[in-house]
């Protein structure tokens, strides 16, 4: 399976605005937020970019035996690519910059939200 960076993207800010996703754990269960983001995303799908994203060190947390993940907390790392990427003006132009260059990492699409939004702080603040 293929790795979704907007599915990625998805998840984070789906687990951001979980209340439960505190630092003491929660459980994220694909089969259960397939209904939440149907027809966009199915549970696989789900399930894979979770992984990816603990893997990338996005979020901590593991799988459990049921096949779902156990979440403890998005990381720092994690929350600072989503506040280079909330915006989907940015995450948009950034995707589009990413392909430019013939590759489609993650790691450049963060790289590039990040040069996007600093331009933008520059340009608000005259420098």
């Amino acid at each position: 399976m293929k790795r979704d960076k907007d599915c990625m993207r998805d998840i984070l800010l789906d687990l951001e605005a979980e209340d439960e996703v505190d630092g003491n754990g929660t459980s994220f269960d694909p089969f259960v937020l397939e209904e939440r983001f149907r027809p966009k995303w199915n549970s696989k799908q789900l399930s894979y970019n979770m992984a990816q994203l603990l893997d990338a060190g996005f979020v901590q947390g593991k799988r459990d035996q049921t096949g779902g993940y156990y979440i403890v907390m998005i990381s720092h790392q994690g929350h600072e690519f989503l506040d280079a990427v909330r915006d989907i003006a940015i995450w948009d132009q950034a995707k589009s910059g990413a392909k430019t260059s013939g590759t489609y990492a993650l790691s450049l699409i963060w790289e590039v939200a990040r040069s996007l939004v600093l331009a933008e702080v520059k340009a608000k603040l005259g420098l």
